[in-house]
C-alpha cells in the first residue's frame, strides 16, 4: 500500500492530537486535573496508533511511553512536576519527528532524540529516576596560531 498519499492526513491529525495533549499538560502548573488524564491517555493512544499504521516506529514508541506514563496517572499516582516536564519535552520531540516526516519523509533526523526521550519516560513511568543525558562531546582543541 502506498502510504505517501496518507502522509498529509497523518501529519494534520497528529499535530491536532499533539496540540491538545500539550494544552492539557500546560493547563495547570500542579499537573493535569484528574478528568484531563483520560484525555491525555486518549491523545497519546491516537498518536501511537496513527504512527504505527504509517510505520513511524520512533513516534509510535515515544507515544507509547507517554501512554504508559499517563496510565500511571489514571491509576491514581499523582503527576509530579518532573513527569509533566518530561511529557512536555516528549511532545516537543514528537513535533520534531513530525517535522522530519514532513520534510524528509522519514523520522531519521530526530530518531536518536526520540529514543533517549522514550527511555527517560519509561524510567519515570516505572517510578524510577530518568537516565542522565549523555555528556556533551569534547570541545576541539583550539588551533595554534
Amino acid at each position: 500500500m502506498d502510504l505517501d498519499r496518507y502522509r498529509e492526513l497523518y501529519l494534520r491529525e497528529s499535530r491536532e492530537h499533539l496540540s491538545r495533549l500539550r494544552a492539557l499538560l500546560q493547563a495547570s502548573p500542579k499537573g493535569p486535573a484528574p478528568e484531563a488524564v483520560n484525555d491525555l491517555f486518549r491523545h497519546a493512544h491516537s498518536l501511537k496508533g496513527m504512527a504505527a499504521s504509517m510505520s513511524f516506529t520512533g513516534s509510535s514508541a515515544l507515544a507509547h511511553r507517554l501512554e504508559t506514563l499517563f496510565d500511571r496517572w489514571r491509576k491514581g499516582v499523582p503527576a509530579s512536576r518532573v513527569e509533566v516536564e518530561a511529557a512536555l519535552s516528549a511532545s516537543d520531540v514528537l513535533e520534531s519527528l513530525l517535522d522530519a516526516v514532513e520534510t524528509t519523509g522519514g523520522e531519521e533526523p530526530a530518531a536518536a532524540e526520540a529514543q533517549r526521550t522514550a527511555s527517560a519516560l519509561e524510567a519515570l513511568a516505572a517510578g524510577e529516576a530518568p537516565p542522565s543525558p549523555p555528556p556533551p562531546p569534547p570541545k576541539a582543541p583550539a588551533a595554534e596560531a
